[in-house]
Order: C-alpha cells, then structure tokens, then sequence
C-alpha cells in the first residue's frame, strides 16, 4: 500500500512567478478587510456568548482571518457559527472560505467563497480566491480566468488580477494572451518585478529576442526586484551558449540583492558548468548560508549536494548508486532485497565519513525499512530530525515505521506532522492517507486524499494515488 517517493533533489525555477504572502505561498498576494488582531482583541466564543448585533459579527469573522495567535479550529468554529446565525452575509462566508484555505480545505474553502459571491457579487476578495482555487484543482481554468476579471471588475487591483489573468491564460496554452495582459499589467505598475519577470518568460517562449532583453531591463530597474528576472534570463542566456553574458546578469542579481540565496546557487551552477570549479564552490558556499539562515530546508539540502559533488566526486558516485538500488528495487523480491542490502553496505561506511549528510541517513532508513529492519530504521530517521526537526519525508517514514509496528498512536502523529511540514506535496499527503486510514481515520484519510488529489499535476502519467483511494473506498464504505 505504501506510496514511494524519491525526495526533491534538484530546485528548479517556477514557470511562473507570483506574489507571496504567508497563507498561499504560491499565489497573489490577497487583499483581506480588517486589522490585525491579537488574541487579547478577539474571543473566539463571544459569537457564542456576547450575542453581538449583525455589524459586530461580521467585524468579528473579518478580524478572525488575520488571528494567526489563535487556535486555527477555534477560529473557523466561530466563524461558521456567524455564518449559521448570519447565513446571507457574504462577508461570513468569504472569511470562512479564507479560514478553510488556511486549513488546507480547498474543496469546502470553494464552496464558501461561491457562496460569497452568490450573497455579495461585489466581494472582489473572494471572486480571487475562486480564481485562486480552480487555477489550483486545473480543472476549470476558464472558470479561474473568469474569477480573475470579475475581482478586477468589482474592485480587486488590476494589475494583481491582470498578473493572474496570465498566469491561467499561460496554463491553457494561450501564451500570446498571456504576453499581452502581462504587459498591460507592466503598464499600471511598471515597479512590480513579478510582472517583469513572467512578461521575459513570456516573451523567450515566443522567441522575441528584444522583448527579452526589454523585460529584463525592466526587471533590473523595478523597485520591487524580483529574483525570478535574473534566473529566468540567466537559464535563457545558457540555453543559447552566451555563458559570459549569463555570468555578468547573475553577478548584477546578486548586486541588486546580495541576501539572494537562490541568484547565487544558480550562478554557481553555471560557474559549474563551465568548469570555474573554485569560483563555483564561493558561490555555493554562500547560498548555503542564506538558505540555512532562511530556514530553507529544500534549497539548503540541494546545496549541500552540490558542494559535496564539488569536495568528494568519489562518494557522491557511491551515493548515487546507493540512491538508484534504493528506488530502483523492481518487482522481484529477492533481487529487491539484494539491492536494498548492497545500498545499506555502501551506505555504512559512507555516514561513517560523512555523518553530517543528513540525506544518507534518510537513504538508509528508507532501504532498512523496506527490509523489515523498523527499528535500525526508525533510528536513522529520527538521526535525520536531529538535524532537520520538520523533515517531511523522515517524518512520514517514521509515521510508516510506527504503522509498520503497530504502533498507532504514534503513526498517526507523526503522519499530522509530515502533512502540516509539507502541505503541498501531494505524495507525503497520500502516504499520510494511508497511515490515517490504517488507523481507523477515514474522515483524515479521505480528507488527506482530497488534498493530494488537488496536487497532481494533469500531466503525471497514470493514477498515483488510485491505490489510496481504492482502500478508502473499500474499508471505509465510500
């Protein structure tokens, strides 16, 4: 039943960039009514105790989204509690649909925010989260582009919209549309490098050369730089053999943001690949130290990598073939567990010499696992949560290892601590589904599979999460 899962080795730039906030790390940054509060402003049971008039409920669900000291569930009870007393308000049902986003629930979250509009069409703020969401799920983009203008059109700012107007027309493949609303985008607020940066994706896909060059003078020049500009320009200027000239724009990214861990990680790769050996080595170093200053667990741990490559080329050899016998066990039993148990003979001394790599340590647990040996395993993967405490994939190895034991009080805590670690990586969610349903949890089961499944790409080929599923629908009656 158990779903395997190479962990992220490589970092690769998004197709598209956007802005961030701290609740939707991958979409525009979302304009909400209400002040912060704290939790001496709010209580999550005066809407249960203090009968407050309609106007003060409503204040009360607005300042809810933005309660981030508050116990999450505390808040989407209370404001499903204004909802149930104020059902035609449409500003309840939008806060709650933030609430439900925040707790992950995309589905319910949907649901609340076309509840929203439905009460209050002008409620530009919950039009972009419907946008927001179906982009998301890909399977209504006309329905997300759709959204998009109508928060434009009731108030939502244009050129945020525009930006995600773009993006969903560059999803379905009107890449042409997507240029031109970029670039009327650039138009309203020329300082936003996001729109500098996905206008030169844009236009190198579509093979103009001066647009290219334009966008990224643009994008050096906003006041919002965005470091996506270099990385895409410098990836486009390699692609066509012009290593000096990617050299020279990834040193003015880093000029222009020197606390960019990520312009220098991909400098250095280019460096790399040209052989500037030593320069390249700089270069990662110092990424390194900006990724483990921002807590950047999945940057940090490809730069180790890459600076390992660099000090010790034999080992990481080992290392690999250690990783491809791992992944690469097959279908036959006992040619399987040779594999796994030649990986955990090079893996030995290797941690040995090497017991700051964390990553080995996940490789040997996971192939100790797969042979039955749970508690060699269990201490590897709890070695690894020693140097990196929310690893995801430890985390749910261990939640597996649990399982494996029987052990299910702790399978199941540490199955919430790998979701809550990773909430958008579908196949840890998956795993995560099976330990829940092994469990008895079917509501956390299904609900962990409704997530995944909002995840998977549309490209992936097959059903990967078929197998969860199915077991959900045959031992829970669904």
């Amino acid at each position: 039943m158990k779903l395997a899962r190479r962990p992220s080795l490589l970092l690769i730039p998004v197709l598209w960039a956007a802005t961030l906030n701290a609740q939707e790390p991958a979409s525009v940054t979302v304009i909400q009514p209400g002040e912060s509060v704290s939790a001496n402003d709010v209580s999550t049971t005066s809407a249960l105790t203090a009968q407050p008039t309609e106007e003060q409920a409503i204040d009360e669900a607005m300042a809810l989204i933005k309660a981030d000291d508050l116990d999450l569930d505390a808040r989407i009870d209370a404001v499903r509690t204004i909802v149930e007393r104020y059902p035609h308000r449409g500003e309840a049902w939008a806060a709650l649909g933030e609430l439900r986003v925040e707790a992950g629930s995309d589905a319910p979250a949907l649901m609340a925010f076309e509840r929203a509009v439905e009460r209050n069409p002008r409620l530009h703020t919950a039009w972009h989260w419907i946008g927001i969401l179906k982009k998301r799920q890909k399977t209504d983009l006309p329905g997300a582009l759709d959204a998009f203008r109508k928060a434009r059109d009731n108030g939502g700012p244009a050129d945020v919209e525009l930006n995600e107007m773009a993006v969903t027309l560059a999803q379905m493949g009107r890449l042409k549309d997507a240029y031109a609303a970029w670039v009327e985008a650039i138009t309203l607020d020329p300082d936003w490098g996001v729109l500098h940066a996905n206008a030169l994706k844009a236009a190198a896909a579509l093979g103009d050369e001066r647009a290219v060059e334009r966008h990224f003078a643009g994008g050096m020049a906003a006041e919002r730089f965005e470091e996506q500009t270099v990385l895409i320009y410098g990836d486009y200027l390699m692609k066509k053999g012009k290593e000096d000239e990617a050299f020279v724009a990834y040193e003015a990214g880093i000029n222009r943001d020197p606390d960019s861990y990520r312009l220098r990680y991909y400098y250095a790769n280019a460096l790399q690949q040209e052989g500037e050996k030593e320069s390249a080595l700089e270069q990662y170093k110092a990424a390194l130290l900006g990724a483990e200053k921002a807590a950047d667990r999945d940057t940090a741990s490809v730069v180790r990598k890459s600076i390992f490559a660099i000090e010790y080329p034999r080992d990481l050899r080992n290392l690999v073939e250690a990783e491809k016998l791992v992944y690469e066990i097959g279908n036959d039993p006992e040619k399987g567990r040779k594999k796994l148990e030649k990986a955990v003979k090079i893996l030995n001394p290797f941690i040995e010499k090497h017991p700051d790599l964390w990553e080995a340590l996940l490789l040997r647990g996971m192939a100790r696992r797969y042979l039955g040996e749970t508690t060699q395993a269990r201490f590897d993967f709890e070695k690894v949560l020693e140097y990196v405490p929310d690893q995801p994939n430890a985390l749910i190895n261990l939640a597996l290892v649990f399982r494996d034991q029987r052990n299910y009080y702790f399978s199941v805590e540490y199955a919430r601590r790998a979701a809550e670690a990773a909430p958008r990586d579908p196949m840890i969610l998956a795993n995560a589904g099976f330990v829940l349903l092994d469990s008895d949890r079917c509501d956390e089961a299904s609900e962990m599979l409704a997530r995944a499944d909002a995840l998977i790409p549309d490209d992936v080929e097959g059903d990967p999460l078929g197998p969860l599923a199915e077991e959900i629908a045959t031992r829970c009656n669904r």
